[in-house]
């Protein structure tokens, strides 16, 4: 305890026991030069570096703001910033640049100025090219509501306001240099004004700035709200959780707002409120957890209990785990501060009230408070205007190292069933200067009211980082259980603490949520675990799909039965259903469509990204209720594809999760193909195949993704390769073909898209290179689809014999051979040369024949047109041959045979 603390508290007592009413004096004047000119506490007037305290504070003689730094009991006046005292200013120090960098901004409501120091011997220096004056384009709307700025993990500054309903920041990237326009995050503000303050924290999704804004009330409609931004998105991505910071009853927003990370990065907005019920928050903690991404809420003062802070502010003890929430009592105008642990925020509207900054009868108005993390070296130092006085005062909160507990990060019981014995996961992470030594370090676990802890537990029953415990010792009365570590556990270690379901630990018999305590023999003082939620025996039955095939729209009857204490309240209780993922959840569901025991559900509220419905139902459930809860096919859940799932469903009142018995999906029915029709059809032929095939009522395929797959018969030769320009689907060639020669297949992804139903041809062209069976028969091949992944067969297909080449006897007349065997068997020069000789044979015939039927001069003419006429078709049969094959060669002997009268000469009829 410092020594202002101190002496202030000593005088406290002292004006108490004389039986005064005016408070002694705790905290002291910065300089008696000094001004009061602070706004809000949304700003930061103080910070701590190489060793020093420094703070922002107005001049009166010299009617100017400076830079102060603490040197040992007095402060010594620094730079010279502002010449007016209606300029809000706000420091941001980044320690790690260099040897260190300040930002500091002048808000105003028409010339806000922005100014760079550099640090350097003892001494900040204003960096070339400052102060920047060009932010017109971004004043404050009054003194009541300043800007305030931040400094990503990127390196990236960023200031924001509330300017006429919208929350806007402006970005600089080289260390404000240059800085963007105006970025509008919303425009959905209730009030022309507000006030706003920033941090940046880091999760496993990445580092994040966050920006929380409280507004006054108005008009009624005060409110809060939180957006953030990842660091690398466009500057205008911002996603809004205010629905997360929402009031805890009837309450509204006031224009009072601090924030503050935690060294676990979590967030923290400490507000103040107006109006609202007794037992409501007058003064409100919101956490953000950094592990889950969600906000939980506490009171810090409440209405009833007629405290009220005014420029609310935080400051965290990091080395210690401690969260200080203080802000100026509007009753008294004195200054205060409660203290907890991190973790323990729920002890904070029971926490005393201790003072910070007071001196009699004096008023105080706005403080500030640092940012960061702090220990027993730096302390806490706090500023704050003493409007009586006229003067900036401060005082330090005093830091003693140790006596941090231990932190617990999560608490799980399984099965969480109300009077059931559960195993209890503890999960915690020992302090900086936590360690336990094996066999002599303890862990001790007190449970809450209404849980039952044996008299014994058995040592081999709890594990510490999965080994057996040392030992375990147990209190009924107290329910504790104390463990003795059976390993070294350093300092900051994380720990796992099971006591399996066979210690035979009774679960509460009542509904609700709890918490639990841990401390250690190094770390004594308790710390409080997150809540665990116990619940009724509710029972999920057997999930009925109709119909249960892939990709359909479907629906679902579930089953339930309530926990003894699980009743639902008519129009208000709710039951919650997520299907697993791949299954589709449309963004409305009409309650029409979703039945509670026969009866329309009173509301749904869908959310497609959680796969989930939230049914509140139409009228009263009692507990041990059976409830049959039905979706029906109109509410459009759409089936995932084939396989064994699982959904969950919990209640407003029964409200962890329980997993449903799985149930399966089947695959759709094939695809329908038609005839297919190879060309040529003839055994081993190289040819097209063309395969009809219909595609089933959900079986649509997406262009570019969706794919065909074909599988041909035995004895079918399917290529290594095809191009997909030889295979075409409705006469456009495949996106990809995939082929696997030993499986006989291939899979045609589609250029287009396939609707439900549609009726599509699949050409594999002769290019494919797809051979025929070699053996003569009937043929079915497969077909299935990436959606309909059942075999469809086609119909058989014929696959016909190559004909043979037929030649019969070659005559020219029957005592002269025209063409012999010899032909066919490819001898071709002995062939010619008798074809020669026969040539030369039948010109002496035909003249022959001339001669000897002059008197009959018309058989003479056409004996010649008959001779002219073979002659003609032998030379042209003689000139083809030469170029056959050997097949070939015997087809033209065939056809000179026919057409030449069997091989012989027509002017032969009238020897």
């Amino acid at each position: 305890m410092t020594g202002s603390i101190r002496a202030g508290l000593f005088g406290l007592v002292l004006s108490l026991l004389c039986g005064g009413n005016l408070l002694a004096q705790t905290g002291t004047t910065l300089a008696s030069t000094t001004t009061a000119g602070y706004r809000k506490a949304n700003q930061n007037k103080v910070f701590y570096h190489d060793g020093k305290w420094w703070a922002l504070a107005f001049h009166q003689a010299q009617g100017a703001w400076y830079i102060w730094r603490q040197d040992g009991a007095s402060w010594t006046r620094t730079n010279k910033l502002e010449k007016n005292i209606n300029y809000n200013l706000d420091v941001l120090l980044d320690s790690t640049d260099g040897p260190g960098r300040l930002y500091i901004h002048a808000s105003h409501h028409t010339k806000p100025k922005f100014r760079r120091y550099t640090y350097a011997a003892g001494v900040w220096a204003i960096d070339p090219g400052f102060p920047k004056k060009n932010f017109q384009d971004f004043v404050h709307s009054d003194n009541s509501n300043p800007l305030a700025m931040t400094m990503a993990k990127n390196g990236e500054l960023w200031m924001f306001r509330v300017y006429n309903q919208q929350l806007e920041a402006k970005r600089s990237s080289d260390k404000g240099v240059n800085w963007s326009s105006p970025i509008l995050i919303t425009s959905n503000l209730t009030d022309p004004k507000g006030t706003i303050d920033a941090v940046t924290y880091s999760t496993a999704a990445g580092d994040f700035v966050g920006v929380g804004y409280a507004q006054p009330n108005s008009n009624g409609t005060g409110q809060l709200g939180f957006f953030y931004h990842k660091d690398g998105d466009a500057e205008t991505v911002w996603t809004d959780e205010s629905a997360s910071v929402s009031a805890m009853g009837s309450e509204k927003s006031q224009n009072n707002i601090n924030m503050a990370v935690d060294g676990a990065n979590n967030v923290y907005m400490f507000v103040r409120t107006a109006g609202g019920a007794s037992t409501d928050p007058r003064n409100t903690l919101y956490k953000r957890s950094a592990a889950a991404g969600t906000w939980a809420a506490f009171i810090v003062n409440s209405v009833g209990s007629g405290v009220a802070w005014q420029s609310p502010a935080l400051a965290i003890d990091g080395e210690n785990g401690r969260l200080y929430a203080m802000g100026r009592n509007m009753s008294s105008n004195i200054v205060e501060y409660k203290v907890c642990f991190i973790g323990q925020e729920s002890t904070l509207a029971s926490a005393a009230i201790q003072t910070l900054l007071a001196n009699g009868a004096q008023a105080f108005e706005e403080i500030s408070s640092p940012t960061g993390l702090f220990n027993a070296t730096t302390d806490i130092l706090i500023t704050g205007d003493n409007t009586t006085a006229d003067d900036i005062w401060f005082n330090k909160i005093d830091i003693v190292s140790g006596g941090a507990p231990v932190t617990i990060n999560s608490a799980i019981v399984s099965p969480s069933t109300v009077a059931t014995p559960g195993e209890y996961t503890i999960d915690l992470t020992l302090g900086t200067s936590g360690a336990l030594t094996a066999g002599a370090g303890t862990i001790t676990v007190t449970w809450p009211n209404d849980t039952n802890v044996p008299a014994s537990i058995v040592a081999a029953q709890v594990t510490v980082n999965g080994v057996a415990a040392s030992s375990v010792v147990t209190n009924t009365a107290a329910r504790t259980a104390t463990v003795t570590v059976p390993a070294d556990l350093a300092n900051s270690a994380n720990v796992s603490l099971v006591f399996s379901s066979a210690a035979n630990i009774i679960n509460p018999t009542t509904v609700g949520n709890y918490s639990l305590q841990v401390a250690t023999s190094a770390q004594p003082v308790n710390a409080l675990s997150p809540q665990y939620a116990i619940q009724g025996s509710f029972v999920i039955g057997n999930i009925t799909v109709t119909p249960d095939t892939a990709e359909y729209p479907a629906a679902y009857e579930i089953p339930l039965t309530l926990g003894a204490a699980g009743g639902l309240a008519g129009g208000s209780g709710t039951i919650t259903v997520t299907w697993p993922v791949g299954t589709f959840v449309p963004a409305v569901i009409a309650p029409a469509n979703v039945t509670v025991n026969g009866v329309a559900a009173a509301n749904v509220t869908a959310d497609q990204v959680l796969r989930q419905a939230v049914v509140t139902v139409p009228q009263a459930l009692a507990g041990s209720a059976n409830v049959s809860l039905i979706f029906t096919n109109a509410a459009g859940v759409v089936n995932p594809v084939s396989g064994n799932y699982t959904l969950e469903v919990f209640t407003s009142v029964e409200v962890v999760p329980e997993i449903s018995p799985s149930y399966a999906i089947q695959s759709q029915p094939p695809v329908v193909v038609g005839n297919v029709t190879a060309s040529p059809n003839g055994a081993a032929s190289v040819g097209s195949y063309t395969i009809p095939i219909t595609l089933g009522p959900h079986g649509g395929l997406s262009a570019g993704s969706g794919t065909i797959t074909v599988t041909w018969p035995n004895d079918t030769n399917v290529p290594n390769t095809i191009a997909a320009a030889n295979v075409t689907v409705d006469g456009v060639a495949a996106s990809n073909v995939v082929t696997n020669q030993a499986l006989r297949l291939a899979t045609v992804t589609v250029p287009n898209i396939l609707a439900n139903g549609a009726n599509v041809t699949l050409v594999f062209a002769a290019g494919a290179n797809i051979t025929n069976p070699s053996v003569a028969g009937n043929y079915s091949l497969q077909v299935t689809t990436s959606k309909q992944s059942a075999i469809a067969n086609s119909p058989d297909y014929t696959i016909a014999a190559q004909a043979p080449v037929v030649v019969g006897n070659i005559t020219v007349n029957s005592n002269r051979q025209w063409y012999d065997h010899r032909y066919l068997a490819g001898q071709y020069q002995r062939a010619r040369q008798h074809q020669h000789q026969r040539r030369n044979s039948e010109r002496r015939e035909c003249r022959r024949s001339q001669r000897e039927q002059r008197h009959a001069p018309g058989n003479r003419d056409r004996a010649q047109r008959y001779c002219q006429q073979c002659q003609r078709q032998f030379d042209l049969y003689e000139r083809r041959f030469h170029f056959q094959s050997g097949h070939q060669r015997g087809i033209l002997v065939e056809r000179a045979y026919q057409q030449t009268n069997g091989g012989r000469c027509l002017a032969g009829l009238f020897d």
